[in-house]
């Protein structure tokens, strides 16, 4: 038998995100071709340089001994407009998570998710419905082990990846990108809880 507090916590988590990178060893601004090679315009744009601000609304909808599991929602919006973007209204970050404690020890995860990636090369936002799964393992009470794998890509960009390559100048060479398809695997031991798993 389920049993439901009557108290209904919400977690609303104002946010400030900045990333940066840099390609090569040196900076991320970089030459990119806008519109395709027919457009003969190329732009300096930092690659990987973005600020961007959102506002996590997270709600929990089952709470039991051996399972936990919420909802959020965000919108989220560039703090400025730094490469070719051509919109900055707020997009809509989605994230559902479902944990299960199978042991005193080692609690399992999923987080099928609805990522926005609105990077400087981007003309527009793309959208990566991303699933994110693992374990924790808790060596102590302090202390614990965390292995997560996640995968996804865009569902509003058809091609991925470099779709061409314009010379501009001699030596000056601007990729055409499309979509990203962005896979990774993430490892941590630490003391506290594991930290969340990166959006």
């Amino acid at each position: 038998m389920i049993v439901f507090d009557r108290r209904f916590p919400i977690v609303i988590t104002p946010t400030y995100l900045s990333r940066s990178g840099s390609i090569g060893g040196g900076s991320d601004l970089l030459p990119l071709q806008v519109n395709g090679p027919a457009s003969g315009y190329a732009a300096l744009v930092h690659y990987r340089t973005v600020q961007e601000y959102l506002v996590a609304l997270t709600v929990p909808i089952l709470a039991t001994p051996r399972f936990f599991a919420t909802l959020t929602a965000a919108p989220q919006w560039d703090v400025a407009l730094t490469g070719i973007q051509t919109t900055n209204h707020a997009q809509i970050f989605e994230l559902a998570y479902l944990e299960f404690r199978a042991t005193k020890h080692v609690t399992l995860f999923v987080q099928p998710s609805r990522l926005v990636n609105d990077l400087p090369t981007d003309q527009t936002p793309q959208y990566i419905p991303t699933f994110i799964y693992g374990v924790d393992y808790r060596i102590t009470p302090w202390s614990f082990a965390q292995v997560a794998f996640s995968t996804g890509t865009p569902s509003n960009r058809s091609t991925l990846g470099i779709q061409a390559l314009t010379v501009q100048a001699p030596g000056v060479t601007a990729p055409t990108l499309g979509g990203l398809k962005a896979s990774q695997v993430q490892f941590q031991i630490g003391l506290g809880s594991p930290s969340v798993i990166p959006l």
